[in-house]
């Protein structure tokens, strides 16, 4: 006779393959902005995104728009900050060059006015 797998069980599975592949797309997301142009990439995108101005004669739909934009920059911090956890349990180091090129929450760091570019 066959082994009865219990619902329980099956959704257990799925579970575990959906982080499994939700690690694996982390790890991709970390391979692809540790690199020094992803670095400059994700620089871009951060600020594009705050440096918008949203003054009060903006439409709704602009408000909506500029959300949208600022949570999918939410997303990629998101999945790369993931895959640096993942890869610093698995005691393989930052995913970068032996050094973090971006700040201590591991997003990009800002530069401030008047300093010299890094």
């Amino acid at each position: 006779m066959s082994e009865v797998v219990s619902r329980a069980d099956r959704w257990a599975e799925a579970r575990e393959a959906a982080e499994r592949r939700r690690d694996d797309l982390c790890e991709t997301y970390l391979a692809c902005f540790s690199t020094p142009a992803g670095q400059r990439v994700l620089l871009d995108l951060e600020a594009f995104v705050h440096a918008q101005v949203l003054t009060p004669d903006r439409t709704e739909a602009e408000l909506r728009d500029h959300m949208g934009q600022k949570r999918l920059l939410g997303i990629i911090i998101e999945r790369i900050e993931h895959g640096r956890r993942k890869r610093a349990a698995a005691g393989s180091g930052d995913g970068g060059s032996g050094r973090r090129a971006a700040g201590a929450a591991g997003r990009p760091g800002r530069r401030r006015r008047g300093t010299a570019a890094g």
